[in-house]
């Protein structure tokens, strides 16, 4: 056919692949911030779960619920109620300040 060159191949033209050193530099800091970042906010996930004013704990574990320690019962009776046909149980609280008796100072005679 007229007008078309059998020899000539397509060819096409691929993009640069080629990633500067910068660049590279400037991606693994990021990485590296990111893996720093989620490390520190991983450690904070651990604080203490137990809450120094209750002297009873609710300790709730299971997959339905999710396993957490709630210490918001000021009396067993009070935390066995809310355990009443959950995965749970009652425990004092290890962690617990009682408030220390004031005293006036005054001696009686």
């Amino acid at each position: 056919m007229p007008g078309i060159d059998r020899d000539r191949s397509c060819s096409t033209v691929d993009p640069p692949s080629i990633i500067s050193g910068f660049e590279v530099a400037v991606l693994k800091s990021v990485l590296a911030m990111s893996a720093f970042v989620a490390l520190v906010m991983s450690a904070s996930v651990c604080a203490q779960t137990y809450d120094p004013r209750s002297p009873v704990c609710l300790h709730v574990f299971g997959e339905l619920e999710g396993e957490r320690m709630d210490c918001i019962f000021a009396s067993f009776a009070q935390c066995q109620a809310s355990a009443s046909g959950r995965p749970a149980t009652c425990l004092m609280n290890p962690y617990f300040a009682q408030a220390q008796s004031s005293r006036t100072g005054r001696r009686v005679r």
